[in-house]
């Protein structure tokens, strides 16, 4: 089984091999965790600090992002004389990407707090799927299952990965 790499930062860690092999660039964030034992080496060589830090900055950037969409007019009479609720179920999908990005923008910023430009050292886990579920050193991770499932370049890059160890 392969074993990846992992910047280890006060009680966290962060992913030093998929950070850069996912699609959506605000969602680096999920590839943080708390802090876990793992060997102390690999053969896997970690993407370098300050490229990492660069990218979750590019994450940061990215969630903050604001797209406002203007309201219609229809949708002001409608939620005035007819129903509030109309203008929340045609906005539902923005809103909760807004409350999301509220969320990540937080955990961004947390992070720059901890992270401070260093890290304390680098340890590796173990990474396994069985079926199609992802397991770090033999538990089963919901996040990592999660883009395994929905995002086909980190995906790809797993399955490469196994490929070829």
């Amino acid at each position: 089984m392969p074993s990846i790499p992992f910047y280890v930062i006060s009680n966290l860690m962060i992913d030093a091999y998929f950070i850069d092999k996912i699609s959506q660039k605000e969602d680096r964030i999920l590839l943080i965790r708390s802090k876990k034992e793992g060997k102390e080496t690999g053969e896997i060589k970690p993407i370098p600090f300050n490229l990492i830090i660069s990218l979750m900055r590019e994450g940061y950037e990215e969630v903050s992002k604001q797209d406002f969409k203007s309201l219609k007019i229809s949708e002001v009479f409608e939620s005035i004389f007819y129903n509030q609720s109309v203008f929340i179920k045609n906005r539902e999908k923005e809103i909760t990407e807004r409350v999301m990005r509220r969320i990540f923008s937080k955990m961004y910023e947390r992070l720059f707090d901890i992270i401070n430009n260093k890290y304390d050292k680098v340890t590796w886990l173990e990474i396994c799927i069985r079926q199609d579920k992802i397991f770090l050193e033999n538990t089963y991770d919901e996040i990592y299952t999660r883009l395994f499932r929905s995002d086909e370049k980190f995906r790809n890059e797993l399955l490469k990965l196994f490929a070829k160890s």
